[in-house]
């Protein structure tokens, strides 16, 4: 099978189908007693001095389209992320031991808008079209 890639080399997604391959696991080791298991949703990388060098982790939510993102749903993520489900705590060890900031993104089910949340520094949600959010990206 030849590997697809984009115009600037990198790889680009290699299957025709949507299905999320690692669910069964997920929802495997859920069920699996005094076990934890954050699955990283995405850690930026760029080449510094040409050594690939991680630059933030990011944990990623989405909020349907038809739903209106309040300060109060916003809220009710940052108490999942500390309260209920410790991701948020998971997520900020993982950026110390990679030595870069934390971050959770909130983003519509088209991408039309995303809302980002420091973990590190624990400042307040930031609302971004899809060009500032790129260009978020592009500052790490």
């Amino acid at each position: 099978m030849n590997k697809k890639t984009l115009k600037d080399g990198q790889k680009a997604y290699q299957r025709s189908d949507k299905e999320n391959r690692v669910q069964p696991y997920l929802d495997w080791h859920r069920n699996l007693k005094g076990l934890y298991m954050l699955d990283v949703d995405s850690i930026e990388w760029r080449f510094k001095k040409g050594i690939m060098t991680p630059v933030a982790v990011i944990e990623i939510t989405r909020v349907d389209n038809d739903k209106i993102v309040t300060r109060k749903y916003l809220d009710a993520i940052i108490e999942r992320f500390f309260k209920r489900d410790m991701q948020g705590k998971a997520t900020l060890h993982v950026a110390n031991a990679l030595s870069c900031p934390a971050f959770i993104t909130l983003f519509k089910e088209d991408c039309s808008m995303f809302y980002v949340y420091n973990l590190t520094d624990a400042e307040y949600w930031v609302k971004y079209t899809p060009a500032e959010y790129t260009g978020f990206l592009e500052q790490l």
